[in-house]
C-alpha cells in the first residue's frame, strides 16, 4: 500500500543507540508512513532490539537482515523496497524530534517539493550545538546546495527523484553523500527548508566509521571524482561550474586540516594532498581564483595549511 513516507535506517553494531532511536522514530506525528530497518551484517545486540521494536510496532515497521556491505549498500536496499510517496534517512545513533517527518512532509506536499532540508543539532561532549542552515527565500540555487550540507538526514525527498535522475548511494566508500546528495540538490526542481532543528545527529562518536583511524583520505578524491563525472555526463557541468568547483574545493581543504599527523600516515596524506591538486587544476584550472571559498579564505588559515604542508613533505623526506 502507497505510504506517504518511508524512513529508513542502515544498523550497524549500534546496541548504544538504536533503542533512543526508533524511539523517535515509532512516535512521530505523521500518518500512514513506514520504517524500514537493514540490518547490515550487525554483530552486537542490535538485531534483537530491532526484533523486539518489530514485535511492538509490526504495522509500522519491516524489518531486513543482509550480509555487511556498508552504509551506502543498505541506504540502496531499503530504497528499492520503500513504498513512500517521499523518503527520510535516519542514521541509527542518531534520534529525531517527533514533528520532524510531519513538518518536512506538509511543507513538501504544500509547495510540491522534491526535497526539504531542516536544520540540526549536532550532539557532543560539550553538549548540542545548533547548526542552522539560514537558507533564504531569494538564494540562488548554487547558495541553496551548499547551505543545505551534503547530509542524507536532514532532508526528505520525492522517491521518484533517486529514479529520475539515475542516483544512488555508491557502495564500498565512505563519503559517500558527497556523490549522491549533491547531484539530487541540484537536479531537485524545488528545494524547500523547514527553519527548525528537527534532526539530532550524534558527533565524533568513538566507534563511528567517520571517527575510525583507518579511515582514508583519498575515499574523499574518489567520491569527488564520481561527483564530477556524473555532473559532466548530465550537462551540468558547464551550467554549475562554478559551484562544482567550490564543492570540491571545500571538501578538499576541509581534508587538507583534518589531515592526521601520525609519522606511520604521513607519506599516504602527502599523495592525498598531490592527487587533491592534480584533480583541481585538471578540472578547475583556475580554481584558486574563482572559487568563492578560496578566496575568501583567511591569509592565516592559507599560511597554516601550506605551512603544514611543508612540515609534512620535509618529515616525509
Amino acid at each position: 500500500m502507497k505510504k506517504k513516507l518511508s524512513i529508513i535506517v542502515p544498523v550497524y553494531n549500534v546496541e548504544k543507540y538504536i533503542d533512543k532511536c526508533l524511539e523517535s522514530l515509532v512516535n512521530q506525528t505523521i500518518d500512514n508512513y513506514e520504517i524500514i530497518i537493514v540490518v547490515d551484517g550487525s554483530e552486537d545486540n542490535s538485531i534483537e532490539i530491532v526484533r523486539k521494536y518489530e514485535k511492538l510496532y509490526p504495522e509500522l515497521i519491516t524489518f531486513y537482515e543482509t550480509e555487511n556491505h556498508g552504509l551506502s549498500a543498505a541506504r540502496n536496499y531499503g530504497l528499492e523496497r520503500a513504498n513512500g510517496e517521499y523518503i527520510g534517512f535516519v542514521d541509527s545513533d542518531d534520534c529525531v524530534n517527533i514533528e520532524m517527518f510531519e513538518k518536512l512532509y506538509n511543507y513538501a506536499t504544500k509547495n510540491n517539493c522534491d526535497m526539504v532540508v531542516c536544520d540540526y543539532y549536532q550532539i557532543t561532549d560539550n553538549g548540542n550545538n545548533l547548526k542552522k542552515l539560514e537558507i533564504e527565500e531569494n538564494d540562488t540555487r548554487e547558495s541553496i546546495v551548499i547551505k543545505s550540507k551534503p547530509y542524507a538526514w536532514n532532508k526528505i525527498y520525492k522517491k521518484d527523484i533517486f529514479n529520475t535522475y539515475n542516483i544512488k548511494f555508491p557502495e564500498g566508500l565512505i563519503f559517500e553523500d558527497i556523490c549522491s546528495v549533491y547531484p539530487l540538490l541540484i537536479q531537485a526542481e524545488k528545494i524547500g527548508y523547514v527553519a527548525e532543528p528537527l534532526y539530532n545527529y550524534t558527533f565524533n562518536r568513538n566507534d563511528s566509521i567517520m571517527n575510525n583511524k583507518k579511515i582514508k583520505s583519498l575515499s574523499m578524491l574518489k567520491v569527488l571524482k564520481i561527483f564530477n563525472n556524473y555532473c559532466k555526463e548530465h550537462n551540468l557541468f558547464k551550467k554549475y561550474y562554478n559551484l562544482i568547483c567550490e564543492v570540491n574545493v571545500r571538501h578538499i581543504y576541509y581534508r587538507i586540516n583534518k589531515i592526521n599527523q601520525n609519522a606511520n600516515t604521513k607519506l599516504y596524506n602527502l599523495r592525498f594532498v598531490f592527487k587533491s591538486f592534480v584533480m583541481l587544476n585538471l578540472n578547475f584550472p583556475r580554481w584558486r581564483t574563482q572559487c568563492e571559498y578560496s578566496r575568501k579564505m583567511k591569509k592565516r588559515k592559507k599560511m597554516l595549511i601550506y605551512l603544514q604542508l611543508k612540515i609534512l613533505l620535509k618529515e616525509t623526506r
